[in-house]
């Protein structure tokens, strides 16, 4: 083989989500706990060959940050609107990334973001969406636009819009959040979850610990959540730069789900690099595995995100 093609080869291997190249360390630091309440959170370290593989991924501006500097406008489509589907503006100029799962607020109803988008500068795109405030249709005090995002969805409508993609069970399990944590909510809408006083709280505490965990980490790309004896959420990116800038909102998404359904943690570190050893024996058939339990997205061949729910 040529000295080319062994070098091709060579950065291809680099550039492979396994565990050659990503690792739960056995251990936190002396100071720090993965672990509070009901989710432990595992970081997954990043070698110094991935990071090279992926040095040429540009930095992205996160949906969030983009509505609230009034650089990215999503409204619904035309004049009447269309529930699965919803239109996306980028008025700066960096690329926006807008992430499966994220949750927008206003419109004519709440929407969670069915696909992963990087929006180009002065770009507009379609962006595929589901419902995810069942009882309203009409616009409110920002007309057809969306203002803001709570983050991302709960895990299970997360699966249920990536695997089963389908409408009628992202709402059985926005019902099902609500529900269990005992939240009244008259158009049925998930973001009337942290709005409510009582989980506001338990955000804010689960928060304090888990927010600033892996600040100035750019060996971290990634995070696995535990509650109880399960893995309930991996989330892997192709940089630290997009897992920092993603962190909050998933934050939003692990936290929901073990103060819905979870217990205390019974998995540790080693636990989850096994479950990690697992998940990514090899890359080539990493899709087939994660047909039916998560998605991954690709971007001119390169995979910049894969995500367990």
């Amino acid at each position: 083989m040529s000295a080319s093609l062994l070098l091709i080869a060579s950065m291809a291997m680099n550039a492979q989500y396994n565990t050659q190249n990503l690792s739960v360390p056995a251990a936190a630091p002396a100071d720090v706990s993965y672990m509070w309440g009901k989710l432990a959170i595992y970081p997954v370290l990043a070698n110094a060959a991935f990071k090279e593989a992926h040095s040429d991924v540009a930095r992205t501006t996160p949906l969030k940050e983009a509505i609230a500097r009034g650089e990215l406008n999503i409204t619904e489509q035309g004049d009447g609107g269309q529930v699965n589907s919803l239109l996306a503006k980028n008025n700066s100029q960096d690329t926006v990334y807008l992430m499966q799962g994220e949750v927008v607020t206003g419109g004519q109803q709440d929407r969670m973001l069915a696909q992963d988008v990087l929006l180009a500068p002065g770009q507009t795109l379609d962006v595929a969406a589901f419902c995810v405030e069942q009882n309203r249709w009409q616009a409110g005090s920002d007309g057809k636009s969306f203002s803001g995002s709570p983050g991302v969805g709960a895990q299970k409508m997360r699966k249920a819009a990536a695997t089963e993609k389908d409408q009628g069970a992202v709402w059985e399990n926005v019902a099902g959040y609500l529900a269990q944590n005992e939240v009244s909510a008259p158009t049925g809408t998930f973001a009337a979850l942290q709005a409510d006083s009582t989980f506001q709280r338990e955000l804010t505490n689960y928060r304090a610990h888990f927010a600033r965990l892996f600040a100035g980490r750019p060996d971290v790309i990634g995070v696995m959540a535990v509650s109880g004896g399960q893995v309930i959420g991996c989330d892997l990116f192709a940089t630290s730069a997009m897992f920092h800038n993603a962190y909050e909102g998933l934050l939003t998404a692990y936290i929901t789900e073990a103060v819905s359904n979870g217990t205390e943690p019974t998995l540790g570190p080693k636990d989850a690099q096994t479950f990690l050893e697992r998940l990514l024996v090899d890359e080539e058939h990493l899709q087939e595995r994660m047909k039916d339990r998560g998605s991954i997205f690709k971007e001119k061949g390169q995979t910049l995100r894969v995500s367990y729910f």
